[in-house]
């Protein structure tokens, strides 16, 4: 379907969040009534957007610490990065090189990184290259959550996670983490621990064992040190140095001689200060050094930063394989399953993103975050 059959039906306005500026964030954010609708070009979709997952670059970019790295073109802008919602419109110059679409098709979508940008109106364009159809048995809600934080867990576990591993997860009900916990016991991992203040919760998504971070620390347990009990890969989603500094004493986690590793999704800081690029130097070298000290070095565990964002070019494959995990088969005996924060789904209303923003940057999110648009 083309763009100038579709649009005639389609309204000139709509409502979406509005983001002023950077600063305080209940003053910058606010909702605005007369957005232009977004039109599709090549290789684009339009969609009437039904659900947004929130995601911290969204917080991230609000605040303006990392604006040489992550920041909108003007103000105001529209936030919200990864979504669900219904096809209206088909631009034109669809690539037969990913998957095709159709006006009333219900896909997820996410966002041309770095910058997460549009979602949080009644309609946004979206890459056909990173949309998706949506999986029949989840909700709107619910498959907003897939393009980014699913997709991340994914790339983690083909990646780090070999069949018989034993690996511990370290903030295991987060976003990523309750997928992370997931997939790993679905790729054979032999016993997976996971950290979270509700270990009922990482129990629930199939964990072995839960270290509730309030009251142990995981690295001092017995439990997990001795040769045939030591971790083959630790899964760092929280951040931080005192995770790396911990795994480097290689009490409860192998050396890389033994085939040690620690993965992680996340920087020293999830929420950098970067307005010039000495800054960002001096905010990547110690993990580029580690990266590289590791690769030398064997008596410690071997240090992998991974970053599980989709681009264009390999979007389909990956989204192909996870909604296949949803689908549930023999050898699993139940499909993947969606946490949200029970503190949503947010509502499509200035306060309701303040809310989520302000959950966003309290790092408490449990699964994930969610503002539902159209029910």
């Amino acid at each position: 379907m083309s763009t100038d059959a579709a649009a005639p039906s389609l309204p000139l306005t709509m409502r979406g969040i509005s983001i002023s500026g950077y600063g305080p964030l209940d003053d910058a954010i606010s909702m605005k009534q007369d957005w232009p609708v977004p039109r599709p070009g090549a290789g684009e979709l339009l969609l009437r957007v039904h659900a947004v997952a929130l995601a911290p670059g969204d917080a991230r970019m609000q605040s303006g610490d990392a604006r040489l790295m992550q920041k909108p073109k003007a103000f105001p802008y529209i936030p919200g990065g990864d979504c669900c919602g219904v096809v209206v419109a088909v631009g034109p110059k669809q690539s037969a090189k990913h998957d095709s679409f159709a006006v009333g098709d219900r896909v997820y979508a996410t966002f041309v990184d770095p910058n997460p940008l549009g979602c949080l109106a009644e309609y946004c364009v979206v890459k056909q290259a990173l949309a998706a159809n949506k999986p029949e048995g989840l909700s709107f809600l619910e498959a907003s959550t897939l393009g980014s934080s699913a997709v991340t867990a994914q790339t983690v576990v083909e990646t780090h996670v070999r069949p018989g591993d034993r690996v511990l997860v370290l903030g295991g009900t987060g976003g990523v983490g309750c997928f992370v916990v997931q997939l790993a016991k679905a790729a054979g991992a032999s016993f997976v621990a996971a950290t979270s203040s509700q270990p009922e919760l990482v129990l629930e998504l199939g964990a072995d064992r839960a270290v509730d971070y309030a009251a142990e620390q995981w690295w001092d347990l017995p439990e997990f040190m001795g040769d045939e009990n030591r971790f083959d890969v630790i899964v760092d989603l929280v951040g931080g140095k005192e995770a790396w500094k911990q795994a480097k004493r290689c009490k409860v986690v192998k050396s890389a001689w033994q085939g040690g590793r620690f993965a992680t999704t996340t920087f020293d800081n999830p929420f950098p200060r970067m307005h010039n690029w000495f800054q960002v130097v001096w905010f990547l070298l110690p993990m580029m050094g580690r990266l590289m000290w590791t690769g030398v070095y064997k008596f410690i565990p071997a240090y992998k930063l991974t970053q599980g964002v989709v681009n264009p070019r390999n979007a389909q494959p990956k989204y192909r394989r996870l909604n296949e995990k949803f689908l549930g088969s023999e050898s699993e005996s139940a499909p993947l399953r969606v946490v949200l924060d029970p503190a949503g789904p947010f509502p499509f209303t200035a306060e309701g993103l303040r809310a989520g923003f302000h959950l966003q940057k309290s790092r408490h999110v449990k699964g994930k975050a969610v503002v539902e648009l159209l029910a």
